[in-house]
């Protein structure tokens, strides 16, 4: 039976855009393109936000049945009506799809702000200490060291355990990003990356844990078997 997937959009915007004040032409273009997007075949749900660090820069992330259902609406007449009006509004738009660990991934749409991290160029390593440093942040949260996390998702990955055994690694040890994707959306240095969108009740409330000393002493388990990372905050909204 095909897997659940998250399409994960990284919209910049063109300057001035605003999406939020309805009546102006962008809000209108945005809001006939989320309605295009749920009308479709194997659509369950999205949630879009702006990166608290980058305004300009929004994250849309798109719930489907399968992976093939979202290649469905890419194929149909009605993609390219639905391309060119997100266009109007963008510079730039980068697509990849990921399996959440818990789908849905209610904490998405239930945490005030989602620490929304991806790791490039991984290794298996990396996963088994993702795994681990779950862990960390319930001892956390029961020790009241990190009372503002609420929960968070990972994933597990879309491909064969079959084929990925073939290749020497395990099926439980593979990264949810189903892609290879480089950072930035860059077309060169590609690689295995994971995805982690973890729930705090605010940003600030995120930053105060970095600074404990719990933090510091086991923030090594994400730093290793990885290539680079990226980190943004965004208040996600359910469609």
């Amino acid at each position: 039976m095909p897997s659940p997937v998250t399409e994960c959009a990284t919209i910049t915007l063109k300057p001035g855009i605003d999406l939020e004040t309805s009546g102006t032409d962008s809000a209108q273009a945005w809001s006939e393109t989320l309605s295009t997007v749920a009308k479709q075949a194997g659509y369950q749900r999205s949630y879009w936000g702006r990166q608290l660090e980058n305004p300009n820069i929004v994250v849309w992330l798109i719930d489907w049945d399968s992976l093939a259902a979202h290649q469905t609406f890419m194929a149909s007449p009605s993609y390219q009506p639905f391309a060119a009006r997100l266009v109007s509004l963008t510079e730039n738009v980068h697509l990849h799809h990921f399996t959440p660990s818990v789908f849905p991934p209610s904490i998405i749409a239930s945490a005030p702000v989602i620490e929304f991290a991806t790791f490039y160029d991984t290794k298996p390593v990396f996963v088994e200490n993702v795994k681990k440093f779950q862990g960390v942040l319930e001892q956390a949260k029961a020790r009241g060291v990190a009372d503002a996390y609420l929960g968070w998702v990972w994933g597990e990955d879309f491909r064969s355990k079959r084929s990925e055994e073939n290749n020497g690694l395990s099926a439980d040890l593979l990264p949810p990003v189903i892609e290879d994707i480089a950072k930035n959306g860059a077309s060169e240095g590609k690689g295995r990356a994971v995805r982690l969108c973890i729930g705090w009740t605010s940003k600030e409330a995120h930053m105060e844990f970095r600074e404990t000393q719990f933090f510091k002493d086991n923030i090594a388990l994400l730093r290793e078997g990885v290539g680079s990372a990226e980190v943004h905050h965004v208040a996600f909204k359910t469609v």
